[in-house]
């Protein structure tokens, strides 16, 4: 066992809390006014750095803030030591006596008190999970990566699955936005005690189960699946820690999750699978995918974004084991890095991969398209799919429909300095997932008789006339630029169309 799993708090005095102390934490979190978007604010200091590296800088910050919700972000979300007396100021004195005796929070030898958890507030929830660095079995809370999975539950989502749920977070974001049913399964004993220990924290009606994979839901269906599994590459000779490592590659749990989830979705049920995928010689990701959907009757599109180097990643996993950056960490850093060269692999790919079940009769799309991640929303990701399923639709279909640019399209020109030089136009996006998209003159055309027209085939009609030509000589062309519009998010169906 990895040594690192002695610093995890036992979960027997955490259970036995009494319902009333979890509603006094609750009611006293809120009134100090430790929520969601203090955190937000909280993360915009030193971004993108190591943890390590900004701590300092984001408890200085929260020192200087000053008040109680700060006192309980340092000592909950960032490490800090804080002194007794600010403990009791926020909690009260006898939720700070039940929380010591829950091993929930420490003293130190001069009496400042530690926290042994995360207790992280999520959009009017508290979610409790382990800090990362413990290793080995931690359970792991809300992050950045699995706030974009967060961000893609609408309100009444239906029945939704989280696989690997760790601490509980999606499947209890679902719950508190309507779901009819929200079950979370993981293969760790201890993920599944933290995750219903917050259910009972914030009265949800999520329920928790154990089991390795879909083997606790085998037989039931779900509307929305979601994971993000466990992803980092494992080199020899590293202790594997359960919330991290997916295998020597870092995909392989990836690809088997994602096997598996074509037999859990309903009719018409999506399932969002978020990991970084290792930029191997080969094939690309899409068709490591497809090929562990085997002959599942499934669509498959992968959406993309550029991840970080392979050095990036040595550093940020490396750090995991020494938040020192001592000599464990240049170790760690070495055998990560050492490993990455002898894979082949220099760089990651964001990758957000969606698995849908057919609604009616075997489709089989599939595609990769390049995304603006950081704009996934569920709009967002309806409106993609519904593009790539027009894109492949009959032509009588395609030409009745009522097509324009996606929603958030602005046309940019610029005109480079060079005297004499064309200037350029792009069809560029404030929101949804589409990449920016550069239009020749006839594409601009085309473009424009989309908006102005009822449907696909006045706009080829208008687009012919434009270009001074007969409808039947421009359609094939046009219907084949449109389609890849709609297969790139760039072109959207009306809505009413």
């Amino acid at each position: 066992m990895d040594e690192r799993s002695n610093a995890l708090a036992p979960l027997e005095p955490l259970v036995a809390l009494p319902d009333e102390a979890l509603s006094e934490l609750s009611a006293r979190a809120a009134a100090a006014g430790y929520r969601h978007e203090l955190l937000v604010e909280t993360e915009r200091v030193a971004p993108r750095q190591l943890d390590a590296v900004r701590l300092p800088l984001v408890q200085a910050w929260l020192g200087r803030r000053g008040g109680p919700g700060s006192t309980l972000a340092g000592l909950f979300s960032y490490g800090t030591e804080v002194e007794r007396g600010e403990v009791v100021t926020a909690l009260g004195d006898q939720l700070v006596a039940a929380l010591l005796g829950a091993h929930v929070l420490r003293a130190g030898p001069y009496g400042a008190l530690s926290s042994r958890y995360r207790l992280t507030p999520l959009h009017g929830l508290l979610i409790l999970s382990d800090p990362p660095e413990a290793g080995g079995e931690a359970v792991i809370g809300p992050g950045p990566t699995t706030m974009q999975l967060v961000d893609l539950i609408g309100p009444s989502p239906g029945d939704v699955l989280d696989v690997g749920c760790g601490a509980g977070t999606m499947a209890l974001v679902a719950a508190a936005r309507g779901a009819r049913w929200a079950v979370g399964v993981d293969l760790s004993e201890r993920a599944v005690a933290v995750a219903r220990w917050n259910a009972r924290l914030n009265g949800s009606r999520a329920e928790f189960r154990g089991g390795d994979l879909l083997a606790p839901v085998a037989g039931e269906r779900f509307d929305l699946v979601l994971s993000q599994p466990p992803y980092v590459v494992l080199p020899p000779g590293l202790v594997a820690t359960t919330y991290l490592h997916g295998g020597p590659l870092g995909e392989e749990l990836a690809l088997r999750f994602a096997a598996a989830f074509p037999a859990a979705l309903l009719p018409g049920g999506l399932a969002i699978l978020h990991f970084d995928a290792p930029a191997l010689p080969g094939p690309p990701v899409v068709e490591r995918l497809r090929a562990a959907l085997g002959r599942a009757v499934a669509d498959l599109v992968v959406l993309t974004a550029q991840g970080p180097s392979a050095d990036l990643e040595s550093a940020a996993y490396g750090a995991l084991e020494d938040p020192s950056l001592g000599p464990g960490y240049r170790s760690a850093v070495a055998r990560y890095r050492d490993h990455l060269a002898a894979a082949g692999v220099t760089a990651f790919t964001r990758v957000l991969a969606l698995v849908r079940r057919p609604a009616a009769g075997p489709r089989g799309l599939t595609a990769q398209l390049p995304a603006a991640l950081d704009r996934a929303t569920p709009a967002a990701l309806a409106h993609l799919l519904d593009g790539l399923d027009l894109a492949g639709a009959p032509e009588a279909e395609l030409l009745a429909a009522s097509v324009g640019p996606a929603p958030g399209a602005r046309l940019v020109q610029e005109q480079p300095l060079t005297p004499g030089a064309e200037p350029s136009i792009r069809l560029r996006f404030a929101e949804g997932l589409a990449s920016d998209l550069e239009l020749t003159p006839a594409s601009l055309a085309l473009l424009e008789a989309l908006a102005a027209s009822p449907n696909v085939s006045a706009a080829i009609d208008a687009y012919a006339r434009a270009c001074g030509a007969g409808p039947q000589e421009v359609q094939a062309p046009a219907l084949a630029a449109i389609r890849d519009g709609l297969a790139r998010g760039a072109y959207a169906r009306r809505i009413g169309g």
